[in-house]
């Protein structure tokens, strides 16, 4: 279960700071940390903002650590947001799939569910509706590997997991990271990849990451280098649009006669 004490705790592990040294820098009574920790006090609004500061954390931890977003989006948002979606992007002349604060995949256009070799969105939903990116990239029932060309499957695996680490493995207590966390060992290829991506943050290392925001698709059988984009939609800050983009001016001719 998901608690304020717990959640303190592990951003303060995570930054390798003792209670005492972490009290110092708030300037909090000795053993008042303790406490809060094990759940027996809760901080006030002035300390926890102290200790969001002194450990650094960014707006999506301290989000997650203030409790904004320890419980997942609701059917409500994810309804207002999808209904907004559809309105505003062009869904069968573009790439692109919308991802909540968990990297939940929530809807998508339909180039990519034409391109995977789906008949409809309700048919790729229902194996893929809610789950995370790493999740989708992994199963092969989904089929969204078949998207990717097979040399760069790997280098696009191996960034996902990153950027995942990055921007969501401070929700470890959530049931839909443990989740993620599972299937990523029941893939070697994955598994292997997630320690490496595990290792480096624990010591503090830097992974070489391409600057520029590639990949490469399977359509219609070529090779095809595609440029993203993430978007956060402003009037839904939990939610975030990637989008593709063909480079080539003769290529996106050729390809919108096929629709896509």
């Amino acid at each position: 279960m998901s608690t304020l004490g717990n959640r303190i705790k592990f951003f303060r592990k995570r930054a390798k700071i003792s209670q005492f040294k972490l009290e110092e820098q708030i300037g909090a009574s000795a053993g008042s940390l303790s406490r809060i920790e094990s759940g027996e006090v809760n901080p006030t609004k002035e300390t926890l903002e102290k200790i969001v500061k002194s450990l650094g954390l960014n707006i999506r931890e301290e989000d997650y650590l203030s409790g904004k977003t320890t419980e997942p989006v609701t059917v409500e948002e994810i309804s207002a947001v999808t209904n907004y979606l559809h309105k505003t992007y062009p869904s069968k002349s573009s790439f692109f799939y919308l991802a909540d604060e968990r990297w939940r995949l929530i809807d998508l256009s339909d180039n990519i569910i034409k391109v995977i070799g789906y008949s409809s969105r309700d048919e790729f939903l229902r194996k893929a509706y809610k789950k995370t990116i790493p999740q989708v990239l992994i199963d092969s029932g989904i089929g969204i590997k078949k998207l990717f060309d097979e040399k760069y499957y790997k280098e696009t695996l191996f960034e996902q997991l990153y950027f995942y680490n990055k921007e969501v493995g401070f929700m470890q207590d959530d049931e839909y990271y443990q989740n993620t966390i599972k299937d990523i060992h029941k893939s070697p290829l994955a598994s292997g990849l997630w320690k490496e991506v595990r290792k480096a943050d624990d010591n503090n290392q830097a992974l070489f990451i391409k600057e520029e925001p590639l990949v490469y698709f399977n359509l219609l059988g070529f090779k095809v280098r595609l440029r993203y984009s993430r978007q956060p939609l402003f009037d839904y800050p939990n939610f975030e649009i990637i989008e593709y983009h063909i480079e080539n001016a003769v290529l996106r001719k050729i390809y919108s006669l096929f629709n896509l």
